[in-house]
């Protein structure tokens, strides 16, 4: 029963490992991926903001020579949120001194944007693709 299970085992590994070399030999195709995001608030934000902030990602990947890994860029907009609030705005003095005020509204729009470099690590080429990636990037408020 112990060396069926050992000879199981070594037969999944061995198969792990050729199945990456044999997927070097196919054509890889540069990836292009769109998507949606949806975040959920915590903290300070959570208490200020009533709503779910969303926004858009994309990404595009190449593969390196005939390797399994990738590099490519991924971009991503989020909305943080937005508020409209009815104001008064000073315009200046009329001619007794009194202060003359103008309605107004005051939007505030809040956006998010990243921009990330982007490593993954592909080892099948088959119908179904696991896949890992690394990402490093900045963000802009």
């Amino acid at each position: 029963m112990r060396a069926s299970i050992r000879q199981f085992l070594i037969t999944l590994l061995l198969g792990m490992l050729l199945k990456p070399a044999d997927a070097q030999f196919r054509r890889r195709t540069p990836t292009l991926a769109f998507g949606l995001q949806v975040v959920q608030p915590l903290g300070q934000y959570k208490q200020l903001y009533d709503g779910v902030p969303s926004g858009l990602t994309g990404n595009f990947a190449a593969p390196v020579a005939r390797s399994p890994f990738e590099l490519g860029l991924a971009l991503a907009w989020g909305s943080m949120g937005s508020q409209n609030e009815d104001v008064e705005v000073y315009v200046g003095d009329d001619e007794s001194g009194n202060k003359i005020v103008s309605p107004g509204t005051l939007r505030i729009r809040s956006n998010n944007y990243r921009y990330l470099f982007l490593a993954r690590f592909r080892p099948f080429a088959g119908a179904v693709q696991i896949y890992g990636d690394v990402m490093l990037g900045a963000e802009l408020i």
